[in-house]
């Protein structure tokens, strides 16, 4: 049986997308489909089988714990990685790199969703993040409909 793992950089902020993680787990490893771990920094909320990795909730966070995530993944050795996440997802092409294994990307947000209030810096931090996500990843499953056209 194949071994998935489903990262959620979880920060506390409960909602749709880790009900549906969290359900998706639970389903696959019930109808043993796959040997499905979540990885996750907090587990208080999670009801199916998973795995407690570091905080990885940050830009800074996800740095300074790189070296130990890709160690934790490589040791497990997936089969598949989903990342629940356009965080994470957006190095989906570093996780791909050294773990071998088929990386698949949920996205719940829009990714043209940044902070910037100049036109030109929000268009191209959306296009970066967008192809850094393509590059890395084997599928993209998307909730929002706008994020078709990236």
């Amino acid at each position: 049986m194949k071994k998935a793992a489903i990262l959620t950089p979880f920060n506390k902020n409960y909602g749709g997308g880790e009900i549906y993680i969290n359900n998706l787990c639970r389903i696959l490893n019930e109808e043993e489909k796959l040997d499905c771990v979540l990885l996750t920094p907090d587990d208080t909320f999670f009801d199916c089988k998973l795995l407690k990795i570091k905080d990885i909730s940050s830009y800074f966070k996800l740095f300074k714990n790189s070296i130990y995530l890709l160690r934790f993944l490589r040791s497990h050795k997936f089969d598949i990685l989903i990342l629940n996440d356009i965080f994470i997802s957006q190095f989906s092409w570093f996780i791909k790199k050294f773990t071998k294994c088929r990386i698949i990307s949920l996205i719940h947000g829009e990714i043209s969703y940044n902070r910037f209030n100049n036109p030109f810096l929000s268009r191209l931090v959306t296009k970066i993040r967008a192809k850094l996500i393509g590059i890395g990843c084997d599928e993209i499953f998307s909730v929002n409909r706008s994020n078709l056209k990236y």
